[in-house]
């Protein structure tokens, strides 16, 4: 399977003052009143990433939006989902907090089960759904899983995207995962392609460059994205392929974060405080203090096991550069030795809300259902970036 590579030309997307008065708004924008509407179903939904760029995608187009159907394991990420989007769902009944495999339990092959055609008749012809979307678990596909890499049994659930194509029978299929979940051992890209070839969808896959999308960060991810026969699929998919290859200029940290300088020290709220560190990397924050315009942390100053440089950890231990766009956020973006998340300026590690802003959620998205650091840290570390989500969905809805 061949990845197409992304040119890098330049072009014009949403203009950066109007993006960063997005990231800084404190109010939810209303929904369209329009007739038209965009209706959604997001399976490993999380806190809700997909939904946002989706419901950005909508409002850009003068489109009501709604939410058909969300799926989210944890209990955290559904809690944070729910804060947002409930008055965008459909109903209240719409939010599932159970596994996938008990929603969808049949076969990749099978007819659908009882189970399945129950959940397939709450769709009537006219309420259809117009894109189902999810970003299943990545972590079994991840280079920093060293355990069960290209074989992890969450691995399978990427396929239950085609389940739930089969069941609900979306107009446009969009799935998010990293890189490397083509090299899966089961070859589960392939299988779920397969499936929905079958179903009459036309594919397209792309490893997409999310700093070529108005999001402030290094972050590349695989999408498979399949438009039904019958929906204009040659010329959605090419207005997609034109967006990813006219790049957005790129955004740096600043642009996402230098106005909430000091915050954790103004509002008083845990979301705006930084974590607390160790003795050892409160040593380590100084080291930078003094050592202005270094960047990343030496061996000489990071734990013994680094000490004689034979590792392979160059991308930890160091400060986000002010100028440039972030490495690639994840859920350990509290500590040094998970990534480059010292503040550019500041002798300390970013707030959730700068990760969050990192992310491209805006201020008027609700963390606040859940109060845990942990619990933060995974729905922002692990959810697409809204803003670039919208590019990517409105692409697909205007071609």
């Amino acid at each position: 399977m061949t990845v197409p590579a992304i040119p890098m030309s330049i072009a014009a997307a949403a203009p950066c003052s109007e993006d960063q008065k997005l990231l800084q708004e404190k109010r939810w924008p209303n929904n369209s009143k329009s007739s038209k509407t965009l209706r959604v179903a997001d399976l490993f939904s999380g806190a809700g990433g997909f939904s946002l760029g989706a419901f950005l995608a909508a409002k850009s187009l003068r489109r009501r939006f709604e939410v058909a159907l969300a799926v989210e394991l944890n209990q955290n990420a559904a809690a944070i989902y729910a804060s947002n989007f409930e008055t965008l769902m459909k109903s209240s009944r719409c939010l599932h907090t159970e596994s996938i495999e008990e929603i969808l339990d049949g076969g990749l092959e099978d007819r659908p089960t009882r189970k399945e055609k129950r959940l397939a008749g709450l769709y009537a012809a006219d309420k259809r759904i117009d894109l189902l979307m999810g970003g299943p678990p990545c972590q079994g596909h991840s280079d920093l899983n060293n355990h069960t890499r290209r074989d992890d049994s969450r691995n399978s659930l990427y396929a239950k995207m085609a389940r739930a194509a089969q069941v609900l029978r979306p107009r446009v299929v969009l799935i998010e995962n990293v890189r490397q979940v083509i090299h899966d051992r089961t070859g589960v890209v392939a299988r779920t392609e397969a499936r929905l070839e079958k179903l009459g969808f036309v594919l397209k896959h792309h490893v997409v460059r999310f700093e070529n999308l108005g999001v402030p960060q290094r972050r590349h991810r695989h999408i498979l994205v399949g438009v039904h026969q019958d929906y204009g699929a040659a010329r959605r998919l090419a207005a997609l392929e034109h967006r990813l290859r006219s790049p957005s200029p790129q955004r740096d940290v600043n642009w996402a974060i230098e106005d909430l300088a000091n915050a954790g020290t103004i509002s008083g709220k845990k979301f705006d405080e930084y974590a607390q560190q160790s003795p050892d990397n409160l040593r380590r924050l100084r080291w930078f203090a003094k050592h202005k315009g270094k960047w990343v942390l030496p061996d000489s100053e990071r734990p013994p096991c680094h000490q004689s440089g034979e590792h392979s950890y160059k991308a930890i231990y160091g400060r986000l550069l002010a100028d440039q766009p972030a490495n690639t956020l994840t859920t350990g973006y509290g500590s040094m030795g998970q990534g480059r998340y010292v503040h550019p300026t500041e002798t300390r590690m970013i707030t959730p809300r700068e990760a969050a802003r990192l992310q491209t959620f805006p201020d008027f998205f609700r963390f606040d259902a859940v109060r845990q650091r942990t619990a933060w840290a995974k729905a922002i570390g692990n959810a697409v970036p809204p803003i670039g989500a919208r590019e990517i969905i409105r692409s697909l809805l205007t071609g």
